[in-house]
């Protein structure tokens, strides 16, 4: 009954899945012109001391700047990938957990972002935290050309839609949406990424008014709408 009901407000046959994105010569293009994408994805450091591989990494050709410390999770939305030291920053938020606080709350708020933490030394109780939350726990003493492919990587995973919408999924079903009215967001998504950031907002936004959700899950699709959408390689 409750298929019906969704297939009826869609006028559709059937659903479109992230799968059947995969499997599309649309992914294959992704794959072919993904290289473009390092100077596309803004990357922000966040480290109370200096961190040594930034200019090298800038004439790598990532788009990265660096910041002594955050007072407010709102402040990392321009970036796509952040890379948080786990000590001496977010004292004015979590004196106790500093950066491991701060890589707890931007995974809550934008689950899309690519989160990076690293140290040269933190409590036990930081890292494992940071090790749990974080997309990738490394030492700060990486080389250069370690770096490099980290970032590379990382730059690879925001940039691909199918693993953006995964990540989205993940936390939707968390927040307690039911599976069909993921199936909802996820067939607009497929459907509609080909047709460019504008369109695909414009059908989501539908989708969600048909969802309606509690406010937390709400929220969680606004962020894909506003700030995962934006940093996707769409075709051209």
């Amino acid at each position: 009954m409750v298929m019906l009901e969704v297939l009826k407000f869609l006028g559709k046959q059937s659903l479109k899945s992230i799968d059947d994105l995969n499997a599309s010569e649309t992914l294959k293009n992704w794959n072919q012109v993904k290289s473009r994408s390092k100077e596309n994805v803004s990357i922000l450091v966040v480290d109370d001391e200096d961190f040594s591989p930034l200019e090298p990494l800038k004439k790598n050709g990532f788009n990265i700047i660096s910041l002594k410390d955050i007072d407010n999770i709102s402040q990392i939305e321009p970036f796509s990938v952040v890379l948080y030291d786990l000590q001496g920053i977010g004292l004015s938020l979590n004196m106790e957990m500093q950066g491991a606080h701060l890589i707890r709350e931007t995974k809550k708020r934008y689950p899309e972002k690519y989160v990076i933490a690293y140290t040269g030394g933190a409590s036990d109780q930081r890292v494992h935290r940071a090790i749990t939350e974080a997309d990738l726990y490394v030492p700060k003493d990486k080389s250069i050309s370690d770096w490099v492919d980290l970032l590379s990587n990382a730059v690879d995973e925001v940039t691909n839609p199918v693993i953006v919408w995964k990540k989205f999924r993940y936390k939707l079903l968390e927040k307690g949406l039911l599976p069909f009215q993921i199936t909802i967001l996820e067939d607009a998504f497929v459907r509609y990424y080909e047709c460019g950031p504008y369109k695909l907002k414009e059908e989501l936004l539908k989708s969600l008014g048909f969802v309606k959700n509690d406010q937390v899950s709400n929220q969680i699709i606004t962020s894909l709408i506003s700030t995962g959408i934006k940093h996707i390689i769409f075709p051209s």
